[in-house]
């Protein structure tokens, strides 16, 4: 952490002083979500601080020690959490992807929809390539089992904003850096803005 913060006393803090100490002391990453707001740490960590209930369940959801650890590998590490409340996340720091065309290179060049299609037990048309691509790729059967086992929706993980870049063990990889969201999440706090 820089210098100006302390974690120790952020933790102490109410809620809404947190985030007023974050957005003091901290470097904002985030584009103007509603539900969370992201600040840079260093350059492996990032801290996520609620801004409303749907980001205290979407804390709640990354934070989940299962997920991590049957899915750690495509999913950023959590270091550490609020786990009271949920209202803040400290997790490994991604470099997000900027378009559908960097997605899709992940994904072996494959059409999203088609992607999508897949991962919902919807047999898509696909040529030969792809289908071995998508049943022979580690990253798209982790994916598959993950969404299951969580119950998340496919709409938010098929979007590049979604997924970042980390180097682990001298390697970069594909993770999703904004995984707190499923179809519970989804219903309570989101499906009433899409009617």
């Amino acid at each position: 952490y820089p210098s100006r913060f302390d974690l120790e006393k952020f933790k102490s803090l109410s809620h809404k002083v947190q985030l007023k100490y974050a957005r003091q002391n901290l470097t904002s990453l985030s584009q103007g979500g509603t539900s969370r707001q992201v600040f840079e740490i260093d350059n492996e960590k990032v801290l996520k601080v609620a801004l409303s209930e749907k980001g205290r369940a979407q804390n709640e959801l990354e934070s989940a020690w299962g997920l991590h650890r049957w899915h750690g590998d495509i999913v950023t590490e959590v270091f550490n959490f609020d786990d009271e409340d949920y209202n803040w996340v400290e997790a490994e720091r991604a470099i997000p992807l900027k378009s559908v065309s960097a997605l899709k290179k992940i994904f072996g060049g494959i059409d999203l929809y088609k992607l999508q299609k897949f991962l919902e037990n919807n047999r898509p048309e696909l040529t030969e390539k792809e289908q071995e691509f998508l049943e022979n790729s580690e990253l798209v059967y982790e994916l598959s089992v993950m969404v299951g086992d969580f119950d998340m929706p496919l709409g938010d993980i098929m979007r590049p904003s979604s997924w970042g870049l980390v180097t682990r063990d001298g390697e970069q990889m594909p993770v999703l850096l904004d995984y707190g969201l499923n179809r519970k999440t989804h219903e309570k706090y989101y499906q009433k803005y899409e009617r």
